[in-house]
């Protein structure tokens, strides 16, 4: 008995020591290890991802890549997708879904293209009024997406969708009056204040469109963060039987949303016709590229939520992939297999977190 005794200390003694030297494996260590590392993975991932395509790019093209001149310009093709990244960020925490921004922002750029280039009003005068048009079609459009997405009857997704047909609709009536039977419009045949607006630059040639931009950025941070309408929307998106119950207005609420998403709308058509002039259908190959930072915006630094801060670093992330691949006069097509491969590891990273 005592022999026994003996050996069944002695074995517990030795299983202890083993996991003191770290010779034997801890049950369920291994499940745990990999736990820690997709942990650090849905954390750093996104970092550790942009510094080595960054350093890829560099040490590919280190003559063209790694000067101001290419950061300005990656900086400089940013301002629409900021803008629609904060979109479509309000929507999702609103936990709703938008795929009609584009189409708005289109809509605006005709609007504006068409008044300014046949108005018969005083230069000043007319631009004022052709801005305040542009943006105020994409405002009504973004209202009453609103009413039918707060009535609760139909899907915000089947409701957006025809939205953006109706969007399309009218911005291919509008195409029909621009002058001498255009179907598109340089840049250089708007109005000089027009064309100040896309090309005016602060020192070291970053474009007042990108400041802008910026700006929208900041503000749509501080009202989802820092306000009771930014709680309210969080509310909502998170809980809306909860915020109904606690008196929080949803109606109200989504109907605000998409208004006010319809004015960025508005605003990001007007830099765009001011930066590029009118073309066709220029916005809606953005919107896969704005819920892609979306997705990955909410994946950096394991957050799991969706927030302006990570979409902004996620646009980064993107604009600098599609500039170095340009670089490196890779077919585009590779950028767009890129960017939807990205969105769908986000979208499984964010699901496997939650």
């Amino acid at each position: 008995m005592g022999v026994m005794t003996m050996t069944a200390a002695e074995a517990a003694n030795e299983r202890s020591v083993g996991v003191a030297d770290g010779s034997r494996e801890i049950p369920g260590s291994g499940t745990r290890s990999r736990l820690d590392l997709h942990a650090l993975l849905a954390r750093w991932g996104v970092i550790a991802g942009f510094i080595a395509m960054v350093i890829f790019f560099a040490a590919m093209r280190p003559d063209t890549f790694a000067t101001w001149q290419n950061a300005r310009s990656i900086i400089n093709a940013s301002p629409i997708l900021i803008i629609f990244g904060c979109i479509v960020t309000a929507t999702m925490v609103l936990g709703e879904f938008d795929i009609s921004f584009p189409n708005l922002a289109d809509l605006s750029s005709i609007v504006i293209a068409v008044l300014v280039t046949t108005g018969g009003l005083s230069a000043g005068v007319e631009l004022m009024f052709a801005v305040a048009l542009g943006i105020l079609a994409s405002v009504a459009l973004g209202a009453l997406t609103g009413f039918l997405v707060a009535s609760g009857r139909v899907h915000s997704f089947v409701i957006t969708l025809a939205i953006a047909s109706v969007a399309s609709g009218l911005e291919l009536t509008a195409s029909d009056r621009l002058p001498n039977g255009q179907k598109q419009l340089s840049s250089l045949g708007l109005p000089s204040g027009l064309q100040r607006l896309g090309t005016a630059s602060t020192m070291g040639g970053v474009r007042v469109a990108f400041l802008v931009a910026v700006v929208v950025g900041a503000i749509t941070w501080f009202v989802l963060r820092r306000t009771v309408v930014g709680r309210r929307i969080h509310a909502v998106g998170g809980n809306s039987r909860a915020a109904e119950l606690a008196a929080v207005p949803l109606r109200r609420i989504r109907f605000g949303v998409f208004v006010v998403g319809g004015a960025l709308a508005g605003l990001a058509g007007l830099l765009g016709v001011a930066q590029r002039g009118y073309i066709p259908t220029a916005s809606p190959p953005l919107m896969l590229s704005s819920y892609t930072a979306v997705f990955l915006g909410a994946s950096v630094l394991g957050l799991r939520r969706f927030n302006v801060g990570g979409t902004l670093l996620a646009i980064v992330f993107l604009q600098t992939l599609s500039n170095g691949l340009s670089l490196m006069n890779q077919d585009r097509w590779l950028a767009s297999v890129i960017t939807g491969s990205v969105l769908l590891v986000a979208v499984m990273t964010n699901r496997r977190g939650a």
